[in-house]
């Protein structure tokens, strides 16, 4: 067996150790920073409709105009449904922000 061989052999795990370890931190940085935005939009959208007097009708109206500009710029992932998602996780997590900031914080790590 040639020393080049011998050296690959030795040196290959050590790379994919790496590179397997790398892409699940991207991995979870990502899923992390994913929620955080999904519960920001939340939050910008709910603080936006507070501001109306016509809360229910103008919400709707809300959600689809952003979607389709949205969805214009970026592509999937902004639909209707996924900003009212974005919107309910919001409003059912608003009371625990502390304990969500600081549980994504701690896992971002």
């Amino acid at each position: 067996m040639s020393e080049i061989t011998l050296g690959v052999r030795k040196l290959l795990p050590q790379i994919r150790e790496l590179i397997v370890s790398a892409r699940a931190t991207v991995a979870r940085n990502i899923n992390t920073f994913q929620v955080l935005m999904n519960y920001e939009i939340g939050r910008l959208i709910v603080e936006h409709e507070q501001a109306g007097a016509k809360r229910a009708r103008y919400g709707k109206a809300l959600l689809k105009e952003l979607a389709a500009s949205l969805k214009e710029e970026f592509g999937r992932g902004v639909s209707e449904d996924n900003l009212s998602n974005m919107r309910r996780f919001y409003l059912d997590y608003r009371k625990d922000e502390k304990a969500i900031s600081e549980t994504l914080s701690r896992k971002s790590l």
